[in-house]
């Protein structure tokens, strides 16, 4: 007489082998290889180490609290009439 054999087991085992079969072809397709990895991601941290060089330091008046970039403290009392007389008072 022959040998019982769990048929669900065996449609389990027939699927888990197509599946490999097919992770195997996609990683074949859509897989980098370690160099092209590598060689990306130096490019990118060459990226990163330019884009930072090229940051501007601190500009002017920026350490000193209360000091607009453009120098006019926030405390002093700016009149546009008196800054641009042509302009008829409103």
């Amino acid at each position: 007489m022959g040998e019982v054999v769990n048929l669900r087991l065996q449609r389990k085992r027939a699927a888990r082998r197509v599946a490999e079969t097919l992770a195997s072809e996609q990683r074949l397709l859509h897989g980098l290889p370690k160099t092209l990895r590598q060689t990306a991601r130096r490019e990118a941290e060459t990226a990163a180490e330019r884009l930072e060089g090229h940051r501007l330091d601190a500009g002017v008046g920026d350490d000193r609290p209360g000091v607009r970039r453009d120098g006019v403290s926030p405390d002093e009392n700016v009149d546009v009439t008196t800054r641009f007389p042509q302009d008829p008072p409103r």
